[in-house]
């Protein structure tokens, strides 16, 4: 569900309201970004001839209030903190085309089953899913843990 969908000067700017401390704008980056929801709905809007011209967490915390967001424009938003300029050196509207690309990428992987054991950032560091999941009984990480070290530790 979209928490706000701003309309500014004519462009859409999709919000989601934070009040955790664990949301970064690098979470959108592809490929497989950790947090896909925002640009998922940026995506929809788009294919509604919505312009969208930017995706943002509203942070609400004590001591904090503040858009962190990847906007066409830093204007767009009243004190943003927009993620630089670009991401891997693209702007705003050519980035949102590879989200459309990686998303779909990820969809057409999760239809044909793909169950691959392959966590953006494995166990061991604070930022891996590893560390909140639930069903740690039933993965498989640790087989590929002892294959990748069978065959001399290498990653792909």
């Amino acid at each position: 569900m979209i928490i706000r969908l701003d309309e500014i000067d004519d462009a859409h700017v999709v919000i989601d309201y934070k009040t955790g401390a664990a949301n970064s704008v690098s979470g959108w980056q592809v490929p497989r970004p950790r947090m896909p929801q925002l640009p998922f709905y940026a995506l929809a809007m788009q294919r509604q001839k919505l312009n969208v011209a930017g995706v943002s967490f509203a942070v609400i915390r004590k001591g904090e209030v503040a858009f962190k967001g990847y906007l066409r424009e830093k204007e767009l938003l009243p004190c943003a903190v927009p993620r630089g300029k670009s991401f891997d050196g693209l702007g705003f509207d050519e980035y949102i085309a590879r989200w459309a690309d990686e998303l779909e990428r990820i969809a057409a992987s999760f239809v044909q089953g793909s169950a691959a054991v392959d966590p953006k950032i494995g166990p061991g560091h604070s930022a891996s899913s590893c560390e909140h999941c639930h069903l740690a009984s039933l993965c498989r990480i640790g087989d590929v843990a002892v294959d990748d070290d069978t065959n001399g530790g290498d990653h792909e």
